[in-house]
């Protein structure tokens, strides 16, 4: 026996470099193979944790994400809509100036010509019948319109004070 213990412990210092190397691969891959990977966690960089834990974590910040693109796009289709109604607000306001400013001018040019014919003597009474209709019947237009809108506050306010209220 001690034949074979001297020519091992031989062997071994002669090939001191290939016994440590095999030593060290033996100890590491044991200790791979009874230690569990971990990585920081998503939450607390700090802390290591396992397969499971991380995998439970990355399912939350990936709900996180989907909850928040929902609000975002939310938000922006909300920005979208506001946009669409101010430049339709903007259309009909720009509409509606120039309509006033048109028949603000065709006024003004109807006045400067009946002015421009007075001043020369040539006014003929006739031709501003079709500028005065054209003005009654205007004036006589908003007035039906603000008739119709009081009117209706009215028949409103009748119906609120007249209905049942639930008990």
């Amino acid at each position: 026996m001690k034949d074979y213990l001297h020519k091992m412990l031989n062997w071994f210092d002669h090939n001191r470099w290939v016994v440590i190397c095999l030593v060290v691969a033996l100890v590491t891959f044991g200790w791979m193979a009874g230690c569990q990977p971990m990585v920081p966690s998503l939450d607390d960089p700090t802390e290591r944790i396992e397969r499971p834990e991380f995998d439970r974590q990355v399912i939350t910040a990936e709900k996180g994400l989907a909850v928040r693109r929902v609000k975002l796009d939310a938000a922006v289709a909300s920005h979208n809509e506001a946009v669409v109604a101010l430049n339709k607000q903007i259309e009909t306001g720009y509409a509606g100036l120039e309509q006033q400013e048109e028949l603000r001018q065709q006024f003004l040019d109807v006045l400067g010509a009946a002015a421009l014919s007075g001043a020369q003597g040539t006014l003929n009474p006739l031709t501003l019948i079709g500028p005065g209709i054209a003005l009654l019947a205007g004036a006589v237009g908003i007035g039906f319109g603000a008739d119709n809108i009081r009117k209706r506050k009215v028949i409103a306010d009748l119906k609120t004070r007249s209905s049942p209220r639930p008990a």
